[in-house]
């Protein structure tokens, strides 16, 4: 089991790139569904540059989350996850039937409220 989070690259637009960290082996399944491209070494292709590191950030810039809800274990979890702009719009046709942490993806959704934190 992979315990170390790898760095992915989500582009949005044509010259902002935003960067978060995930585990390979959690993600890894529905990277391409919700725009990541894995991306350890941190640097930008040419022309791009680094707007968010973190997650907050990342929705300040434009980063959509979307509730998942998967079965493992025989029981139904969910989890939120951030979707690029670019993929938004197929996003809860696109998942259904993938792999997120060793379960099957049942549903996909908006969130139902904020959450804020001070």
């Amino acid at each position: 089991m992979v315990t170390k989070k790898s760095k992915y690259r989500i582009d949005i637009g044509t010259t902002k790139s935003i960067y978060l960290k995930s585990l390979p082996n959690i993600i890894g399944g529905i990277a391409t569904e919700i725009g990541w491209t894995l991306d350890d070494d941190g640097v930008p292709p040419a022309g791009r540059t680094i707007v968010a590191e973190n997650r907050s950030d990342a929705v300040d810039k434009g980063m959509v989350p979307f509730v998942i809800t998967y079965q493992k274990n025989k029981k139904n979890q969910s989890t939120t996850i951030l979707v690029s702009p670019d993929k938004a719009d197929t996003v809860a046709e696109d998942l259904i039937g993938k792999t997120y942490g060793g379960g099957q993806i049942s549903k996909v959704r908006a969130p139902r409220r904020a959450k804020f934190t001070i």
